[in-house]
């Protein structure tokens, strides 16, 4: 298919919007200033149909658009029964547009939420009793805006925000200012209430302290901690998951280490990885278990890690592709284990995750190894319980002989041989 321009370096994204088993494919592309979703639905396999639909304008730097889009999900906004297609555009050096869109693909419209000068990530949240679906704001500071500008929540600031179904503001957004700064925010339930829980962090040197917050669905603050770390770098993150969102509240430090936290914004350790991660990971059955697996992309793109679901058994994974982004998916394989699929550019890769039947031989290996060195300590007991049974029997044989020797000096034919030989001595020298 000829796209006229380019398409975005994000993955596609499969969703089945109409709920008639047939998902479509979505992703981003862009011609000149143009911003376009295209869609590939299959009418009759192998034969796909291709539609692009008008976004947005976008802004260029030079001749080129600099923007990325994130988070590509579907919502069913109207509960109408057929899903738009939600996605944040945040644009570089280019500055505009930085927004959340929803697009319907029923009407052929386009919603778009409020004008804004940071960059923020929307996810999607249930933060009331009413069934509409509402989103909330990972929000960053990089500070490439000119004050010039008239544009609304600037990018010198990070910035917590919440939209409801109309894409409207559900408060007034809050504001957490300094340069390079980062607020990531979740979903926290607690009871039968659902909360905002926020995490607050800078890569510059401010006199300031990290903090975790947990905010009311009406940007009231409820309850904040601070936290202590290194100066000068981002230190915290709040760890998300981007395929299947997690009710638990996951943070990691710089360290690479897990904590999960309460909602009495308590520390919890999980375990650790290392410093060479990303914090955000995406869940996969890849050894078809029936539990989930979390993959990792190393931060400088040479490799992935693969955790079990409560990140423990971490397992590296080398790429020998060129250090860049990768896209990562499940490969079915019928009847044969799944693999894991990776790929970069028009390199591929794949990962084949199981057990190591292996490592649950460590277990009779261990209970042997400590059979041998018990009956090895028993054995050499038993040496020296015979060594030093020999050696009293030699001393009891030695006391046992001069016993007898004593007893022979006592025996009354001795004694009186010996006194009769005596006697004659004596005689004899009393006649001489």
């Amino acid at each position: 298919y000829d796209f006229q321009g380019f398409i975005s370096n994000y993955p596609p994204v499969t969703g089945d919007v109409d709920h008639n088993g047939k998902p479509e494919i979505y992703f981003m592309s862009n011609h000149e200033d143009s911003l376009i979703l295209c869609i590939l639905s299959c009418t009759k396999y192998p034969a796909f149909v291709c539609h692009k639909h008008f976004i947005d304008r976008t802004s260029l730097k030079g001749n080129l658009n600099d923007y990325t889009y994130g988070n590509l999900s579907f919502a069913d906004l109207q509960l109408d029964g057929i899903d738009e297609v939600m996605f944040s555009v945040f644009a570089g050096y280019s500055l505009q547009p930085r927004r959340l869109y929803a697009y319907d693909t029923r009407d052929d419209t386009v919603l778009m939420g409020p004008l804004m000068g940071c960059q923020t990530l929307f996810v999607q949240a249930q933060l009331d009793d009413d069934p509409y679906v509402e989103f909330i704001g990972n929000s960053s500071s990089t500070g490439n805006m000119p004050p010039g500008l008239k544009i609304p929540y600037t990018d010198s600031s990070a910035w917590l925000m919440a939209l409801d179904h109309q894409l409207k503001f559900i408060f007034d957004p809050i504001e957490y200012k300094g340069h390079k700064t980062y607020l990531g925010a979740k979903p926290l339930t607690i009871g039968n209430s659902t909360r905002i829980i926020t995490l607050f962090d800078f890569a510059s040197n401010m006199a300031i302290n990290p903090e975790l917050a947990i905010y009311d669905n009406k940007g009231k603050l409820l309850k904040k901690k601070e936290l202590s770390k290194p100066g000068g770098k981002d230190y915290y993150s709040l760890v998300q998951n981007r395929k299947n969102p997690s009710p638990d509240i996951i943070v990691k430090d710089g360290s690479g280490r897990f904590y999960k936290v309460d909602s009495l914004l308590n520390f919890q350790p999980l375990n650790a990885l290392g410093e060479n991660y990303a914090g955000d990971y995406t869940s996969f059955d890849v050894d078809d278990d029936g539990s989930l697996e979390n993959v990792f992309q190393c931060i400088n793109y040479e490799g992935i890690y693969i955790t079990r679901e409560d990140f423990s058994y971490p397992v590296h994974v080398k790429i020998p592709f060129d250090r860049s982004r990768s896209q990562i998916s499940i490969q079915k394989n019928g009847h044969l284990p799944a693999l894991l699929f990776i790929q970069r550019g028009d390199k591929e890769y794949w990962v084949r995750y199981q057990r190591n039947m292996l490592w649950y031989a460590k277990f009779p290996i261990w209970l042997g190894i400590y059979f041998l060195i018990l009956g090895f300590i028993h054995g050499v007991r038993r040496f020296q319980t015979i060594q030093q049974k020999k050696l009293k029997a030699r001393e009891d044989q030695l006391v046992q002989l001069q016993l007898e020797t004593v007893s022979t000096y006592l025996d009354p034919h001795f004694t009186f041989n010996t006194l009769n030989t005596i006697t004659g001595l004596i005689y004899k020298e009393e006649k001489i």
